[in-house]
């Protein structure tokens, strides 16, 4: 029925749910009537579709199940309608990968139904060295943006607190920490300087342990608050002890208190993302239940590596689709914007000074928003999150056109073959968006709303290669030399975070470990928006300089 429908109907008009009912309820005109037709529930279309039919079928069916937390899913279910998004999407390549099989997530766009897709799957062909990798790295774009950046570059970590009520098992952990060090040949960079350039080695690994790692051991038996702020003291000092030319770029603590342990995992951002956590929490998991069974240590299957991309990056640099890109990123580039309205000038910018206000949306509306609110218009998270974004501003500054700062995940399938979807390292993707909020002559407000989501969607998906080239031209081809055109604001969403984090052999601890990043680092935006889904509830965080903004400023634009 769908792909008759698909014949005649644009993709937002095909039904998400298909119910069978014995006749079709009329009201006493002889009409429809609409009010006695059944209501579908979430599930609904799941118990009438077409079971799996065929073992890539049943595959898939499983990676989804396990990725999108629903059950017994059908051939017509929608990736995105269940609340996928291209993270999710990196991870059913990635889980696909691990049984023999590929995909790319550019295939899981074009073919949204578990059906459809199942049907393009390969059996996978791309053979990759899982040996050790060693050797100078080429700086890849963010790298680059990085160092342009701040002085302070060796205090600039990404951090999570686990905890777990039974204890960690020291000598576990030790193997534990020890394997994925290994496994992930990026955690074993170092940066130094040879011959006066600033250069990146992924050392090998017949290192010292306490070179590929560091471990501190702490017995924190106070009463919980005394506890809960020494934890807070080492986690800070930890942080501020890494050092890129030494290494090692991963530290962890582990705290016994006298109701159970809290482990600080602290990694420096240059060799990491929030990509790259989710793989090493499901890696970690692995290793851990292995290590205490007293089993080997086994990881899934390594991706192509950090070396191997930076290479492709600096190829691709050259190519003759980068020229391609080049003329829609200049025009951007070239756009005059009109800056924030700031409470003060004060200067400078940086993070000591600085302020966050949060708001959650009920788990109710986050559901909606990761689900039905994408239906209206086939829209993905971003797209309904900046059109929010940029009426917010539209209400605060009385502008209609934004120059926003955005972040993406950045492994993007622009570069030919190779597969980063398992492979830990930093792969954002940092490039310009325009948001234009002018609503030309809908004088309905829902026409309107829809008009500017159908606007920003539009805008969004026509970035070639959702912004990654932008980098590589700014950075690499050094094609732009003035910051006179930078953006006031950054956006980044970063999907479903505790959802990946959480397994078996551990939770998110509630203590929040702080100093990720230098006091004195110099902020490059204004003001600095993220947000994730956690517990079920989406989360807004909007980072501001209490120097620059007053609190009631941005509570009152948070409230937009």
């Amino acid at each position: 029925i769908r792909t008759s429908l698909k014949t005649m109907l644009p993709d937002f008009m095909l039904p998400a749910r298909l119910i069978q009912i014995d006749s079709i309820p009329l009201t006493v005109n002889g009409k429809l009537d609409q009010k006695a037709l059944p209501e579908p529930d979430k599930h609904d279309y799941i118990a009438d579709d077409i079971s799996p039919r065929n073992e890539i079928e049943k595959v898939m069916a499983e990676i989804w199940e396990e990725l999108l937390d629903v059950e017994e899913l059908g051939v017509s279910a929608n990736f995105f309608e269940l609340g996928g998004d291209s993270i999710k999407a990196l991870q059913v390549c990635a889980r696909l990968k691990q049984r023999g099989f590929e995909t790319t997530v550019r295939e899981m766009f074009e073919h949204q139904t578990l059906g459809e897709l199942s049907a393009r799957v390969r059996k996978a062909v791309h053979v990759i060295d899982q040996s050790p990798v060693e050797g100078e790295i080429t700086w890849t774009p963010i790298q680059q943006w990085f160092f342009s950046q701040s002085l302070e570059i060796h205090h600039f970590n990404q951090s999570v607190m686990l905890y777990r009520t039974e204890r960690f098992d020291e000598t576990a952990l030790k193997k534990v920490l020890k394997s994925l060090v290994i496994h992930h040949d990026a955690l074993r960079i170092v940066c130094r300087y040879e011959n006066g350039r600033p250069v990146q080695i992924s050392r090998g690994i017949d290192l010292p342990d306490k070179k590929l790692y560091a471990l501190e051991l702490f017995d924190v038996k106070d009463n919980l608050t005394e506890a809960h702020n020494r934890i807070k003291e080492a986690a800070s000092q930890m942080q501020e002890h890494m050092r890129l030319e030494t290494g090692p770029l991963l530290h962890a603590g582990l705290f016994r208190t006298e109701n159970g342990d809290h482990l600080f995992l602290t990694i420096h951002h240059l060799v990491v993302d929030a990509v790259s956590w989710r793989i090493l929490f499901e890696d970690f998991s692995t290793a851990y239940k292995q290590a205490v069974s007293g089993e080997t240590i086994k990881l899934p299957q390594k991706t192509d590596s950090y070396l191997t991309y930076s290479q492709s990056i600096a190829d691709y640099s050259k190519s003759r689709q980068m020229q391609r890109e080049a003329a829609y990123w200049d025009e951007r580039e070239n756009r005059h914007i009109q800056p924030i309205p700031k409470d003060n000038e004060a200067a400078p910018n940086t993070f000591k000074d600085t302020e966050v206000i949060d708001f959650n949306l009920s788990r109710h509306h986050t559901e909606l928003l990761l689900t039905a609110a994408n239906k209206a218009y086939s829209t993905e998270m971003n797209d309904i999150l900046l059109t929010a974004l940029g009426l917010a501003l539209q209400q605060w500054t009385g502008y209609d056109q934004f120059k926003i700062s955005m972040e993406g995940h950045g492994r993007e399938s622009y570069l030919e073959d190779i597969d980063i979807s398992r492979t830990v390292g930093w792969f954002t993707s940092i490039y310009p968006v325009w948001l234009d909020m002018s609503h030309s002559d809908h004088k309905n407000k829902d026409e309107r709303l829809g008009h500017l989501i159908k606007q920003t969607k539009d805008m969004l998906h026509r970035i070639p290669h959702k912004g990654a080239g932008y980098g590589v031209l700014k950075y690499t081809n050094k094609k732009w030399d003035s910051e006179k055109g930078s953006p006031d604001i950054s956006f980044n969403y970063l999907g479903q975070f505790d959802q990946d984090i959480q397994s078996k052999a551990f939770e998110v601890s509630d203590i929040k470990p702080g100093n990720e990043i230098s006091p004195n680092w110099e902020r490059p935006h204004a003001l600095d928006i993220s947000g994730a889904v956690s517990s079920g509830c989406l989360n807004m965080h909007m980072i501001y300089n209490r120097l620059q903004f007053e609190k009631k400023t941005i509570q009152t634009f948070a409230g937009h």
